[in-house]
């Protein structure tokens, strides 16, 4: 099953991370939650990794991606000029801004990602940094 607030498909179940129903508890025995978290308003992030550990089965996986922030913040101060390469920074900070589901409103170190991970109840198996979707990233593979 694959869940998106805004992209439209057929094959996609238009919801909200924050908003999904009560009787996915502990419905599932594997989540993949890619370049989803940083378009969370940060006063909710906390909800956002506790929804999904709870949707996730006992002993269920979790693998979660995020951008690296700390690398994106300083590629875009270190950048001397207005070189495509600032527009490219500019965008996996702030999201591409094309409508609404497209703005980033939450940025992840190393460290507040783990935070959360860890206060939402999941144990960490592996984190690491690693390119996605042309993006520096880190990754997280979680257990309930």
């Amino acid at each position: 099953m694959n869940v998106d607030l805004y992209y439209k498909n057929p094959n996609i179940i238009n919801l909200d991370l924050l908003n999904l129903p009560d009787e996915w508890k502990d419905k599932y025995d594997e989540i993949l939650c890619r370049h989803v978290l940083e378009h969370i308003p940060y006063n909710k992030l906390d909800q956002a990794f506790s929804t999904l550990h709870h949707i996730l089965k006992p002993g269920g996986k979790c693998v979660i991606s995020v951008p690296d922030m700390d690398y994106y913040t300083e590629l875009f101060y270190s950048c001397k000029d207005a070189t495509l390469l600032k527009g490219w920074a500019f965008k996996c900070i702030f999201g591409t801004q094309e409508h609404e589901g497209e703005f980033h409103k939450s940025g992840f170190t190393e460290t507040t990602f783990k935070h959360h991970l860890t206060k939402a109840g999941f144990t960490i198996n592996l984190l690491i940094a690693a390119w996605g979707a042309d993006q520096k990233t880190f990754v997280a593979e979680c257990t309930k």
